[in-house]
């Protein structure tokens, strides 16, 4: 099974350990045959929003840290290239890259 993730799931399981998200994330590392698939893009736009001041203020987390996780995130992962440009959100269209 492949299953992709948005940036808000991942940056959620991050800075939530208990929340949905982060059983989410620890489900997929946990259970053979399944694969999360992101793009550049998404990891992009992880990395950014994790290295928001406010967000590295309020958990303490140097840039160092940031590298860390989204590195470990990468890892877990296999990346795809977007090839499409086509386009499905109309709300966000941050979202056409998930």
């Amino acid at each position: 099974m492949k299953i992709t993730l948005d940036t808000n799931v991942l940056v959620s399981a991050f800075i939530s350990k208990k929340g949905n998200p982060a059983k989410i994330l620890n489900l997929i590392a946990d259970i053979d045959g399944i694969q999360l698939i992101l793009s550049e893009e998404i990891l992009d736009e992880f990395k950014d929003v994790l290295s928001r001041e406010k967000i590295k203020e309020v958990f303490g987390w140097k840039q160092k840290d940031i590298d860390d996780i989204v590195k470990t995130v990468r890892d877990a992962a296999v990346i795809v290239k977007v090839k499409s440009d086509f386009k499905t959100v109309n709300e966000d269209s941050n979202d056409d890259m998930v």
